[in-house]
């Protein structure tokens, strides 16, 4: 049992369990932080949906059915594990079941002697992602699990903000119910700091997201702030004694989702003012004077669809959502397949791979670091009229 200033610590010590009250707060909660940085970092919390008033007198400790639970100075029930026995194991019990603080971070429930975990935080993460951990959704069930921000840097209650894989293979963060922001790549951080990545994992119905990292001996963790903003945080031992942000997302309006509407963009750089693609005119002027972006963009001039299309070239852009792999081919036959069908909008050859997007084409912006190139179908005389505009400037 665990109660008061007591805590459980792993084996290696990297990771401590026990209550802890944030700065601020009139609430006690049992948590899992590092537990030899001097700079209390939690990064799971079991009674984040009820608090504990900080008067009170908690205890952690198994149960009579088994479960890791935690009691009020009454003996009341505030959170429990929930794990049913079932047939033919061996029905649980508080003599026969242990809790264990791994090295990973991991709190987990076991049969004494057994390998097997009945339940483990890992499967119920709170705000953060370590190494090792993976969630994700069930293709059929459609039941997700995702991390969930902090109400505020003081409050471990669940926030608006929440991160996860979606049914279509997206890294996404919604607020609340919306999408907030799209990763048009799990490896993008990959390339700026040759650190991290997320990788998916396909395990009979079940779809992971998972976290890897390239330098195992770095402490690092993937953390949804109260914001809303997606960071990658490396602990600086050596120089700072800190936790540094080594990638985040959103990092500005313009990279919203959907910010411009459809056929609207914007730069890192551009303090979230859209533009429109060429070829294209804002649909509601007014509102776009007005800085109302969602309306989006919409054609000078309808698509011929008779040979009377082109392509412009935009590099360095975030592709836009919902594309649709052809599967490898060249850019050449790429631009073949889009041309045959008259509802394709765009197409990008990325990684040897083919991509065309039908109809609209939101959530685009442009991505210096990352960004691929993508050509946005439109009529002839446009680029006729930009070749000529641009000669004459």
């Amino acid at each position: 049992s665990i109660t008061g200033n007591q805590k459980l610590i792993s084996s290696d010590r990297s990771f401590a369990l026990g209550f802890f009250i944030p700065s601020n707060s009139v609430y006690t909660y049992l948590g899992i932080w590092y537990n030899i940085i001097p700079q209390q970092t939690v990064v799971w919390v079991a009674n984040r949906e009820s608090p504990i008033p900080s008067n009170a007198s908690p205890v952690f400790t198994v149960g009579g059915d088994g479960n890791l639970v935690i009691f009020d100075e009454k003996g009341e029930l505030i959170w429990s594990s929930n794990v049913s026995s079932t047939s033919p194991e061996p029905l649980l019990t508080s003599n026969s079941t242990i809790g264990i603080l791994l090295d990973t971070g991991n709190l987990v429930l076991r049969y004494y002697g057994e390998s097997n975990c009945l339940w483990q935080s890992f499967q119920h993460p709170t705000d953060t992602l370590l190494r090792h951990m993976r969630f994700g959704f069930n293709k059929i069930s459609g039941l997700r699990n995702v991390i969930t921000s902090w109400t505020s840097n003081e409050d471990p209650r669940p926030g608006n903000f929440s991160f996860g894989i979606d049914r279509v293979m997206r890294f996404v963060i919604w607020n609340q119910n919306d999408i907030y922001y799209r990763f048009d790549d799990g490896c993008k951080a990959y390339i700026l700091a040759t650190v991290w990545c997320f990788t998916v994992v396909t395990e009979n119905d079940n779809v992971y997201l998972n976290l890897a990292y390239y330098r195992i001996f770095l402490r690092l963790r993937v953390v949804l702030n109260p914001s809303g903003q997606l960071q990658v945080m490396v602990w600086n031992k050596n120089k700072s004694n800190k936790w540094n942000v080594e990638f985040e997302a959103p990092r500005s309006k313009c990279e919203l989702y959907a910010h411009c509407g459809p056929f609207g963009t914007c730069g890192i750089r551009s303090k979230g003012l859209c533009s429109c693609l060429d070829g294209f005119e804002p649909k509601f002027s007014t509102d776009w004077a007005n800085e109302i972006w969602n309306g989006g963009c919409v054609r000078k001039i309808a698509l011929g669809c008779d040979g009377g299309d082109g392509f412009f070239k935009h590099e360095n852009m975030k592709l836009p959502d919902y594309a649709v792999s052809l599967g490898n081919m060249s850019t050449e036959e790429c631009e073949t397949q889009c041309i045959r069908n008259c509802s394709c909008s765009a197409y990008a050859c990325t990684r040897n791979a083919c991509f065309i997007w039908h109809g609209d084409l939101l959530d685009i912006g442009h991505d210096i670091t990352n960004g691929r190139t993508l050509y946005v179908r439109v009529h002839n005389s446009e680029q006729v009229t930009n070749a000529q505009s641009r000669n004459s400037a």
